[in-house]
């Protein structure tokens, strides 16, 4: 995917190599932990079941930005970037549909995480992604969008590599091989609409870059302690059937 053709103002480069030096989410423990091991089927379930929610979320994100923009020429990026979101109008290329798919060929139910309550932690990144979005000056919702579709796409591979080892019969795996693709184009588009005429303006986008990457770190750190305190409580139950 050729990214040459967007041009980056380069203080926001530098402010972006900033952001991910202060947040390297390639090296969150929740990585380190399902790429390093073997997790339980219930911990994978658990991941599983967080990121589902956020990652039929995510679209409303940009819905919200996309709201909260009045120049319609440069929302163009962004509605394309919505359409791809919903495959291009195919419902079985649906960012949410291929990810689904991924995880039954993982042997996880989609059908009981879509039932169950994400961590309170998705709740949180969710409703603040869309407050930022939508009722904050819209440079802050642009760049918090663009730092997260940064993080996925260095994520993806890593991921996506170790469910290949994982799982060798899994088919789906180009979910990730997408996003790693996909977001690396997103998230430079996004970039080059981060034009800025005042300190203000300066002032939201540092701001964006921060929040984003706040929020989707502080996400990690809920899902990974979300996994533990269930950990915590089935070895606590299986203490209590061993001593009664």
């Amino acid at each position: 995917m050729n990214t040459s053709s967007y041009t980056i103002n380069p203080h926001i480069i530098s402010e972006i190599k900033r952001t991910h030096e202060k947040v390297n989410i390639t090296n969150h423990p929740l990585i380190n932990r399902i790429v390093s091991s073997t997790p339980s089927m219930d911990a994978n379930t658990i991941i599983a079941r967080n990121f589902y929610h956020v990652t039929e979320h995510f679209p409303r994100f940009i819905s919200a930005v996309i709201t909260n923009m009045t120049n319609s020429y440069e929302r163009m990026p962004l509605v394309e970037n919505l359409f791809e979101e919903h495959g291009r109008m195919d419902p079985s290329k649906m960012h949410i549909k291929t990810y689904s798919q991924f995880l039954e060929e993982a042997g996880i139910s989609v059908n009981r995480i879509k039932m169950d309550t994400p961590c309170l932690g998705v709740t949180t990144f969710i409703r603040a992604m869309i407050d930022t979005c939508l009722h904050y000056p819209y440079l802050e919702g642009l760049a918090a969008i663009g730092i997260l579709e940064d993080m996925v796409q260095k994520i993806s591979p890593i991921i996506g590599l170790h469910a290949k080892e994982t799982f060798s019969d899994i088919s789906k795996i180009s979910h990730f091989d997408t996003h790693a693709e996909i977001d690396i184009q997103h998230s430079h588009e996004i970039y080059a609409l981060l034009k800025f005429n005042s300190d203000e303006e300066i002032a939201s986008v540092h701001r964006g870059l921060e929040l984003g990457a706040y929020y989707y770190n502080r996400l990690f750190n809920d899902i990974l302690q979300d996994v533990m305190d269930s950990e915590a409580i089935s070895i606590e139950e299986q203490k209590l059937a061993t001593t009664s």
